[in-house]
């Protein structure tokens, strides 16, 4: 697999995040892509979707997730999710040190600015074992923790960690593609540029009336051509992926008190009867009730109507 040598992460930022137990928190949500390195643990993890998983993360795991998709860090794998507060992060300082019980080490960037990876339906997990593609990905870590602790940073310094923060991005495509769990379709489509291109594009502009010919244009290739392809690198179809898109943008809607019907028109849908179809199908719940819920009783199955 060719890795794109062209993508960019300008406005990443990292933080840190310290829990003593008991806790349950909701993770960073919203439109950004979030990058969580266990550097004291072991916590555990609760994501919705595209299944329901609780995974304990050892001291070292590095998880990839979209703030799209819901997760949530546990001190205990039974702990209750309900009124869950949000996870409080800080800056990172030149004389901070991972001393608590859990620490973690938080990346994050807009999706608007590396916007492909709203497509992601799941965490990518990268365990401290992980051979090659884990310890260089904890070296490329470990040099942004050095910039950003620096307390007389060289010249140079955001740009250095711009760049390194491309290398981790890359480093969970080859954790992917080798895995082949299909968790991070997304970064599949990083071993092509014209694919990428065609899902940046949507995933910007997810309420345009996007088709497969249209996404196949921006990509350079023929409907049939790009839609093959598509599927291959992502185990999914290019209106599927956009669906899902549109579903957790109004996910989040719900959430932040929106009405139905605006949630509706928001995801592109005719009438609230025919979203509340196909957010039923792909959360396992109706509106309401994940609203009630604060948005973590959905269980994904993957199929979306169109």
């Amino acid at each position: 697999m060719v890795l794109i040598p062209d993508i960019r992460m300008d406005g990443v930022g990292f933080s840190v995040a310290s829990l003593k137990p008991p806790f349950c928190v909701s993770g960073l949500t919203g439109p950004v892509s979030i990058c969580y390195v266990v550097r004291n643990g072991p916590v555990w993890l609760e994501v919705e979707a595209p299944r329901h998983e609780v995974l304990r993360l050892e001291k070292g795991t590095v998880a990839g997730l979209s703030g799209l998709v819901p997760h949530w860090f546990k001190s205990a794998a039974n702990s209750s999710l309900l009124d869950s507060p949000p996870l409080s992060i800080g800056p990172l300082t030149a004389g901070l040190k991972f001393e608590g019980p859990v620490d973690l080490f938080v990346g994050h960037v807009p999706i608007d600015t590396l916007a492909f990876t709203s497509t992601l339906t799941g965490a990518v997990i990268i365990p401290p074992d992980g051979g090659r593609v884990a310890r260089r990905m904890k070296r490329a870590l470990e040099d942004i923790e050095d910039e950003l602790r620096d307390p007389d940073p060289a010249g140079g310094a955001a740009e250095v960690v711009q760049r390194l923060s491309e290398i981790v991005l890359m480093n969970f495509a080859r954790w992917d593609a080798a895995m082949q769990t299909g968790a991070g379709a997304a970064l599949g489509a990083l071993s092509d540029t014209r694919v990428m291109r065609s899902i940046a594009a949507a995933a910007r502009a997810p309420l345009e009336p996007w088709t497969v010919a249209r996404m196949a244009e921006v990509a350079g290739m023929s409907r049939t051509a790009f839609a093959r392809h598509f599927r291959q690198l992502t185990g999914d179809t290019p209106l599927n992926m956009l669906a899902q898109i549109r579903l957790r943008l109004a996910a989040e809607e719900l959430r932040n008190g929106s009405k139905l019907d605006e949630v509706a028109t928001l995801a592109g849908y005719g009438s609230a009867a025919a979203f509340t179809r196909a957010f039923r199908r792909f959360y396992r719940t109706t509106p309401a009730r994940w609203r009630e819920a604060g948005g973590h009783m959905g269980r994904r199955t993957g199929t979306i109507d169109q």
